[in-house]
């Protein structure tokens, strides 16, 4: 990838080209604060994000082979990363820290509290998700 021959990439880097994220509301709010002119905010606006999509697990073999960069969470694609088939992109002056998740233990039912704490935290995600998409941040 042309990312790998920039010694120290920055943020300005990564906008070159296309990214396919699952969720970029923080992100996006992050590198338009620190867009400086018209043609970065331009070519922002066109590759990030190029998709947004559910299973990013799934699109290994387009960031093996094209030149689009997954943004995703950080154990998403550790096996590939150990098999030398993908690696992070460390960007100096671009850092988020979500590394997020909700689990419990297997062969565990839910008791109805823990199902509505669940249904309770999805609620609220949507309706931040929605409000971040009618401000056009997502």
């Amino acid at each position: 990838h042309p990312l790998q021959k920039i010694t120290s990439p920055t943020y300005r880097d990564l906008i070159e080209w296309p990214l396919i994220s699952y969720r970029t509301v923080l992100a996006k709010r992050q590198i338009r604060s620190m867009l400086t002119n018209s043609a970065e905010t331009e070519k922002f606006e066109h590759n990030f994000p190029v998709a947004v999509v559910t299973n990013l697990k799934a699109l290994s073999e387009v960031v093996q082979n094209t030149d689009y960069v997954i943004m995703g969470l950080k154990t998403l694609y550790l096996e590939e990363q150990r098999q030398g088939l993908v690696r992070p992109v460390r960007l100096a002056d671009f850092e988020l820290n979500l590394s997020l998740e909700i689990v419990w233990r297997t062969n565990r039912i839910l008791s109805p509290a823990e199902q509505e704490m669940i249904v309770s935290f999805e609620s609220i995600r949507d309706q931040h998700l929605e409000a971040a998409r009618q401000a056009g941040l997502e």
